[in-house]
């Protein structure tokens, strides 16, 4: 554009050719020379109105189109607010452009939202799994927090643990935390602090500015940490709460309702682990009692099958010549086991006499589980 263009020629040939019957007048009839000198001054007249009208503007959509073309969609004209044809033709233009730009934008963070969302899922499958294959809680707890704070991208992330009385915590497991203090740092959850306010909300707590919180009194351990934002989930179920689960940041930040699920996924999940590794434990202790336990036990099906029977059992049956527990039981418990269930009430002081001894039976139903646990007592010598 900087050269003759074809635009600037055409404009400038068409004065010419609309002044040359005048010069040729001029020339053959001496006509006084002022008027050709008039002639060139429209001349320069035309060149100068081309470019300043019009090559400039010409020039500017140009770039603009160059710069969008090579991917730059913040290109704008910079004649927005001139009149004119050209004017609305650039208006026109840099309006596109914005356009484009926000779509860019909008699909970029769509992407970006759809990759957060695979990441968070990807992280909570891997934790179920750990879960799954690992009875220790301790390094259960040490992946949460490590992989909450590298998938939230925050400095800090906790897991608390509630005191049997509910009013302290202690910080079982975190990361970015001053050292020593994961086993040792402890936090009230008395009336009025943050620990209540999370325990009793019962949905996750979000903290855009920890300075001007007015819900709840802040944990002297964030505020030591200078922590602006975070959130905080309860760690409980079936009624019984165990910590909760934060992650937190030093720098202003909101977070999203994909951001909060996350966390509270992790948090339920957590929970769901905690209370598998409790009932396994009450099950091994209920299973050694059982299995300790003096006198005979065992576990019946609504057929009076024996699915499970201890080791008292076993020497009762042989003490009476038996060989298997089985053969010891009354001769009608097929109909007691079911009575048991159907009425949901137990069969107590039941006797029976086998091969020299008087055994004394209670049966009780476990309707949950559709058993019937049988207990039997030698009371031959009584």
């Amino acid at each position: 554009m900087s050269g003759f263009s074809s635009l600037r020629v055409r404009l400038v040939g068409t004065v010419l050719l609309a002044i040359t019957p005048a010069w040729v007048l001029m020339y053959y009839n001496y006509l006084p020379w002022p008027g050709f000198a008039l002639g060139l001054l429209a001349l320069a007249a035309a060149w100068y109105g081309g470019e300043r009208f019009v090559f400039r503007k010409v020039r500017s959509l140009q770039r603009a189109t160059l710069r969008l073309a090579a991917g730059d969609l913040s290109s704008r004209t910079g004649l927005g607010g001139d009149s004119g044809e050209l004017g609305q033709l650039a208006r026109t233009f840099d309006e596109m452009a914005a356009s484009l730009e926000k779509r860019a934008k909008e699909r970029e963070q769509n992407e970006k939202d759809l990759l957060h969302r695979a990441m968070q899922q990807t992280v909570v499958g891997a934790l179920a799994q750990f879960a799954m294959a690992s009875t220790d809680l301790s390094a259960l707890f040490n992946q949460a927090v490590m992989l909450v704070a590298q998938t939230l991208e925050v400095e800090f992330s906790h897991i608390l643990e509630f005191a049997p009385d509910l009013e302290e915590l202690t910080l079982i497991g975190g990361t970015g935390w001053k050292p020593d203090s994961v086993g040792r740092e402890k936090i009230s959850a008395g009336p009025g602090t943050q620990a209540a306010f999370a325990l009793e909300a019962g949905v996750p707590v979000v903290m855009e500015n920890l300075a001007i919180e007015t819900r709840f009194q802040p944990a002297p351990l964030l505020t030591e940490h200078e922590v602006v934002s975070g959130m905080m989930v309860a760690i409980s179920g079936h009624g019984r709460a165990f910590g909760l689960l934060g992650a937190h940041t030093g720098k202003p930040r909101k977070f999203t309702e994909q951001e909060v699920h996350f966390l509270l996924s992790v948090g339920t999940l957590l929970a769901m682990a905690i209370q598998r590794h409790r009932t396994e434990t009450e099950m091994q202790t209920l299973a050694a009692f059982t299995q300790l336990n003096p006198n005979a036990a065992m576990e019946l099906t609504e057929n009076g099958e024996i699915t499970y029977f201890n080791d008292a059992a076993l020497r009762l049956a042989l003490s009476a010549g038996q060989g298997h527990p089985r053969a010891m039981l009354p001769v009608d418990i097929t109909e007691i086991a079911a009575t048991c269930l159907a009425t949901r009430q137990s069969r107590l002081r039941l006797e029976t006499r086998i091969g020299g001894h008087t055994l004394s039976w209670s049966f009780h139903p476990v309707n949950e589980s559709n058993v019937v646990h049988a207990y039997a007592e030698d009371i031959t010598v009584r």
